[in-house]
């Protein structure tokens, strides 16, 4: 166990540096500094009640392998969700925008 804690300090301390440059930043202290005025604790209250609808996550279709022959069609904002199985990890959900759903479908056919 000594080994291993030795071994690990390194990481660790680099750790707390990274974390207090962080913390000592600007952009984080304006982070900071919106997340606690009124405006802030307004947005974040409505995000959290539902009354602000999150950006839709971005499309993560690999489009030079999934529909090569039809470049230059990603939305970017993806709204469906296909599913494909992994030897390594079993089945992932990959979001992906309209146009790359539907070429991805089309050349599966």
């Amino acid at each position: 166990m000594q080994a291993f804690t030795e071994a690990i300090r390194p990481v660790a301390e680099q750790i707390a540096r990274t974390a207090q440059a962080l913390a000592a930043s600007p952009i984080w202290q304006d982070l900071a500094d919106f997340a606690n005025s009124p405006e802030g604790r307004a947005y974040i209250e409505a995000v959290e009640c539902g009354e602000i609808e999150p950006d839709p996550p971005s499309c993560h279709c690999w489009c030079q392998v999934s529909h090569k022959p039809q470049q230059g069609i990603c939305e970017h904002a993806a709204v469906h969700k296909l599913v494909r199985v992994s030897p390594t990890v079993g089945q992932v959900n990959i979001p992906v925008c309209g146009p790359c759903r539907d070429a991805q479908m089309a050349e599966a056919r």
